[in-house]
């Protein structure tokens, strides 16, 4: 790899620390925006944290591209064969499905039992849906999802498949100009997906990979930069298209990936990636991100619900309390997810990892933590 990657680290604290800030800031968003208590909360709240919480939902696209960079990263030196691609996937498969199973099983039983509690508010959740979100299908088939923010998840697993056919026909058609093709692949579909995006003019959600595949293409091109891969003033051109996009369509989404590719460019630059911001509070939030992720907006309305029941919403600092418990309590569970699901399937899916083949380079570069 280029210098700018080259170290000792055996992980990428900076990068897990951004991991952990982009998932409390869902937590914050959430907890703030989609909160029974938000009418309360504003009028305690000075505006600098309400402004905090609001952004918190941009997380999303930070977790984007810091996906394009890791994957990017995990596939470096893969040569593309469907027995490689499916081991990627598998071991894809295994870190990420039994954590968002569970919380599936969670939700679905939480729904089961509000729906026959309250039959005129809720409808019953269906065993066929609760299939088709397993297995990521909910988008495709425009089906509803049992876990708001599992759209995410369905738009990684098309990233990741479709990243890893485009180096693989790279690899097969263009021998050693492999790496540039792939940029100029990634590129282009990077650029046709943010082409769509400006002609939506919209920050909503689509369901399917190309609205926000150019954020994925930012962080996998990030990587292939300052590994030497691809010509750094490509990239910046790249960004600067992103950039002028952001600011003409005035969306918080897209500044948000260039402010996170920003700093991940600046830092790994700089030689820092494998040693900024290893703070062991950081490290610990970007340990416990997915199931952080995963599991708050169940935690956050449990908590809220018993809220409304002893308090109502009409006291300020009770929906404070509210507010900073819910936050608290979605960090604890997650903590106990990680530590009984997610930590012991990163390990399986480690240990089922192909070694590549020796390529004969003297580049190196340091393992992140969660690959």
């Amino acid at each position: 790899m280029g210098e700018a990657l080259a170290g000792h680290a055996k992980r990428y604290t900076f990068l897990d620390a951004m991991r952990g800030f982009a998932a409390l800031g869902v937590v914050l968003h959430h907890a703030f925006h989609g909160s029974e208590f938000h009418e309360p909360l504003t009028r305690i709240f000075p505006y600098w944290f309400q402004w905090i919480c609001s952004f918190g939902k941009c997380g999303v696209q930070i977790f984007f591209v810091l996906s394009g960079f890791v994957i990017a990263y995990s596939i470096r030196d893969m040569r593309i064969t469907p027995g490689s691609l499916g081991n990627f996937m598998l071991r894809r498969q295994i870190r990420l499905d039994p954590a968002y199973w569970l919380c599936l099983v969670l939700l679905f039983i939480n729904q089961t039992v509000a729906a026959n509690a309250h039959p005129l508010l809720y409808v019953h959740p269906t065993v066929p849906n609760f299939f088709v979100n397993m297995f990521y299908l909910q988008g495709y088939l425009d089906r509803p999802s049992l876990l708001g923010v599992s759209w995410t998840l369905c738009l990684e697993v098309q990233f990741y498949i479709l990243l890893i056919l485009l180096v693989g026909v790279a690899q097969r058609g263009f021998g050693k100009y492999a790496h540039g093709a792939a940029g100029a692949l990634v590129i282009g579909l990077g650029l046709i997906s943010l082409w769509i995006r400006m002609m939506l003019q919209s920050e909503g959600d689509i369901p399917q990979f190309y609205g926000s595949w150019y954020l994925f293409a930012f962080g996998a091109l990030c990587f292939w930069a300052l590994a030497g891969r691809i010509p750094k003033p490509l990239f910046v051109a790249y960004a600067a298209l992103i950039l002028t996009a952001g600011l003409y369509l005035g969306q918080e989404s897209i500044m948000a990936g260039v402010v996170t590719v920003s700093l991940i460019f600046t830092v790994g630059c700089l030689g820092h990636l494998g040693d900024w911001l290893n703070h062991r509070v950081v490290q610990y939030l970007g340990r416990i991100s997915y199931s952080l992720y995963l599991i708050h907006l169940l935690v956050l309305e449990r908590v809220s619900c018993v809220g409304l029941h002893l308090s109502g919403a009409n006291s300020p600092w009770l929906a404070v309390c509210w507010f900073v418990l819910g936050t608290a309590a979605s960090v604890g569970v997650a903590h106990l997810l990680y530590l009984a699901v997610e930590r012991p399937t990163v390990r399986l899916a480690s240990s089922l990892k192909i070694k590549p083949r020796p390529v004969p380079t003297p580049e190196a570069i340091p393992e992140p933590a969660r690959v």
